[in-house]
């Protein structure tokens, strides 16, 4: 394994591991599982054929954002004595996973750290994406190899993005009236990314069963790449 991670890092990533970078490594994850609740991984989303489909006089009553879909891998995680590490529909991680996982340890090691160390202090579940030009299935990814933070659970609450305090929070619009939208923000996050999030956190009156998770609603938007 650990010969196939650095032969990954430096002919796929761009990114030479050192010797500590994998102790440290090892050290981080050696005891992990992919041992999650459901309601900790499962992750609903509504595909929507325009923005305009959600966001309107309804769904602007409350708090309303956009975001850039990044294209990569998605991995939830859970700390308390031990990580938890998962895919979003609950099956752990295969080799491919922790390549990109390794990678992204090598180059952002402190942010990384960080986060577990933010997840265990604060109960909570992070759901991040690993992404890059590098590693991008739909090969629309431009920006080097990086992640995002794109959600924190809290019990049964979902973190405003604004309420995410810790390294690598996804990008996010707010949208309290349609002339928010930055249209030039928005294209390039359509055209460089596989699309766009937007994400209602309602009081649970809104009718949207599909795209229901506890607070929040999310909905996916991919004018360029197949649903």
């Amino acid at each position: 394994v650990k010969r196939d991670l650095f032969l990954y890092c430096r002919q796929k990533l761009n990114v030479t591991p050192t010797e500590e970078d994998f102790k440290d490594f090892t050290n981080t994850f050696k005891s992990y599982d992919s041992n999650l609740l459901r309601k900790e991984y499962e992750y609903n989303v509504e595909n929507i054929s325009s923005l305009y489909d959600i966001i309107n006089e309804n769904t602007l009553r409350f708090k309303t954002f956009i975001e850039p879909k990044h294209d990569g891998t998605q991995i939830v995680m859970k700390v308390d004595n031990t990580v938890h590490l998962a895919h979003k529909n609950g099956t752990g991680l295969e080799i491919q996973d922790l390549r990109l996982l390794f990678g992204v340890f090598v180059k952002y090691k402190e942010d990384l750290i960080r986060l577990i160390e933010k997840a265990r202090e604060d109960e909570t579940v992070i759901k991040m994406e690993i992404y890059g030009k590098e590693y991008s299935p739909f090969n629309v990814e431009r920006e080097p190899l990086n992640f995002s933070v794109f959600d924190v659970l809290k019990g049964e609450h979902y973190l405003l993005p604004q309420e995410i305090p810790i390294p690598h929070r996804v990008e996010y619009i707010e949208v309290r009236d349609v002339k928010d939208i930055d249209a030039s923000k928005v294209l390039s996050w359509l055209k460089g990314k596989e699309g766009v999030v937007v994400k209602v956190y309602d009081d649970g009156s809104l009718p949207y069963k599909k795209a229901r998770n506890f607070n929040m609603l999310a909905f996916k938007y991919k004018p360029f790449v197949n649903q």
